[in-house]
């Protein structure tokens, strides 16, 4: 969870702050008597398996420092900022973020270890186009992939983030967040959990 909230507050690239709000766990599914029960479990099932696909591409992108840089030669654009580390209030960290045209990665770099916390790609990127197609405006997302599990909203951008459970490990915090500006998807990324 910690790479989530190190990368919400930029969201938008420095725009104004983000304001989070937890949507709704109503902890059951509502069928309505026109769909049969077997046809939600379905549409359950595909939502769960799109979320992990998308996350296992984006994932597959990035890599630490080094694997990245291999693949992508050298960002056009590296920023570095500072952070407290969650663990130790005297220690402080630093979040790098390397910039390929439209394609971002983040990296925490901690006790000299460097991690993954975000791939980010825009939706017409080549390991992500074919999944996306559909998933276009918020509403075809909510519609396809059920509510998200955070609204964020960051002047004319607001992020949808979806948890994203690990094979047989539950709910670790690995996330997926959509990125829509003025009513658009721009961007989708993957949020590995970090500690």
């Amino acid at each position: 969870m910690v790479a989530l909230a190190l990368l919400t507050s930029s969201c938008s690239g420095g725009e104004s702050p983000v304001v989070r709000a937890p949507v709704a766990d109503t902890g059951s599914v509502v069928v309505t008597p026109s769909i049969p029960a077997d046809s939600v479990s379905l549409a359950v099932a595909e939502s769960i398996s799109t979320l992990q696909v998308l996350y296992d591409r984006l994932v597959a992108l990035g890599g630490d420092r080094t694997a990245v840089r291999a693949r992508w030669n050298e960002p056009r654009v590296t920023t570095v900022d500072v952070v407290q580390n969650v663990h130790d209030p005297s220690a402080m960290d630093s979040v790098v973020r390397w910039t390929y045209g439209d394609a971002q990665f983040a990296f925490l770099v901690a006790m000299g270890r460097d991690l993954l916390v975000q791939t980010r790609v825009p939706p017409d990127h080549a390991a992500i186009s074919s999944l996306v197609t559909e998933l276009m405006a918020p509403e075809a997302v909510e519609s396809l992939l059920g509510p998200p599990t955070w609204r964020d909203t960051a002047a004319d951008t607001i992020v949808f983030t979806y948890k994203v459970t690990q094979g047989g490990m539950g709910e670790v915090g690995n996330a997926l967040q959509f990125y829509f500006r003025r009513g658009r998807l721009r961007a989708i990324a993957a949020v590995p959990y970090v500690d």
